[in-house]
């Protein structure tokens, strides 16, 4: 199965490719009023309206830094209804994919409420890389706001 690399400060995380639909350039956004801080913004995406989540902001608090390597990576995430929608994530360094089976990823030991989209974790290519669990990203309030 395809994953998609990338990391956030130090941190490199995986998400499966299956998921990705495009990763595309950095853009200007539009700033959305009274969103969590990790909410970037809205990009036009082919004349649609994708809310965008900073994953540095997300994950450790700070945004991420405009690295030539930075991109917006659009994803399907599904609701409770089954709904699919598509989701900017803003990371550093998405420059690798890799071919492994999902099965080297295996149970981290740790289960933390606050952050229920951190998934399993394997080693690849030397690096210890978590895989993220798109469907659990965000809250069901910040789901409601962003996709109405």
């Amino acid at each position: 199965m395809l994953f998609v690399l990338f990391y956030v400060r130090d941190e490199c995380y995986a998400i499966a490719g299956k998921k990705v639909v495009e990763v595309v350039p950095c853009v200007k956004m539009r700033k959305l009023p009274k969103t969590p801080a990790y909410v970037a913004g809205l990009l036009n995406y082919r004349g649609v309206g994708v809310p965008v989540l900073d994953l540095c902001a997300l994950f450790s608090g700070d945004g991420c830094s405009s690295l030539m390597s930075s991109r917006i990576l659009l994803v399907t995430l599904r609701d409770e209804k089954g709904v699919e929608h598509t989701l900017g994530l803003l990371a550093e360094n998405v420059t690798d994919t890799v071919d492994c089976d999902p099965d080297e990823f295996s149970a981290t030991g740790i289960t933390n409420p606050e952050t229920p989209f951190l998934g399993d974790i394997a080693t690849i290519k030397e690096r210890i890389v978590q895989r993220i669990e798109i469907d659990a990203l965000l809250p069901k309030p910040v789901r409601e706001t962003l996709f109405r």
